[in-house]
């Protein structure tokens, strides 16, 4: 959901705007932690900058290790315009 997309539809509840909030903001905090992260590892491991960006590629295989052993949902039944099973 995009900011654009929250702004023209907004959520019928009082809920709405404080989880597009949450959902908006939640980025910045893991880039803030990440930004911190890869200043504290890069001082660890003195100024290497392969070995910093080889380590913070891990994370991207850990990703692809998790979403390979993740159960495979079935797929779920199309539904036309009407709400009517196809």
């Amino acid at each position: 959901v995009t900011s654009v997309h929250v702004a023209v539809y907004p959520p019928p509840t009082h809920e709405g705007p404080r989880g597009s909030g949450l959902a908006y903001n939640a980025g910045r905090f893991v880039t803030a932690a990440g930004v911190l992260a890869a200043g504290t590892l890069f001082a660890t491991l003195g100024g290497d900058y392969p070995r910093v960006g080889m380590l913070c590629s891990l994370v991207y295989m850990l990703g692809m290790v998790a979403i390979w052993l993740a159960p495979d949902r079935p797929p779920e039944p199309r539904r036309s315009p009407g709400g009517a099973l196809e």
